[in-house]
């Protein structure tokens, strides 16, 4: 059986201007209320899951300091997930070279 590939967004920006992330997919808050407990979850998402982010606007939302927070963190990930496979790699070779000298 094969297992279904879950793709997800963690990050949106409502209709009426709001930036909203999510740590699990299906719970939004706003983005000004994210801590780094909730970004390190939402990295877990781009890491164990195909993550997508959307294109958007900056003019769509209206608080300037929801605006920085959510730019921020939307090209963070974005830059990430491009990257993914490389960093998986990356990963995958520390480990490899870790498991061979403790063997």
């Amino acid at each position: 059986m094969k297992s279904e590939v879950q793709i997800m967004k963690i990050l949106k920006v409502e209709p009426n201007g709001i930036p909203q992330f999510t740590t699990n997919g299906f719970d939004w808050k706003n983005i000004d209320g994210v801590n780094k407990e909730d970004i390190s979850l939402m990295l877990d998402l781009c890491i164990n899951h195909d993550v997508i982010l959307e294109e958007y606007c900056a003019t769509e939302i209206k608080n300037p300091a929801q605006k920085i927070i959510f730019t921020n963190i939307y090209n963070k990930f974005k830059d990430f997930i491009e990257d993914k496979a490389s960093f998986k790699d990356q990963v995958d070779s520390l480990y490899k070279d870790a498991l061979a000298k403790y063997k």
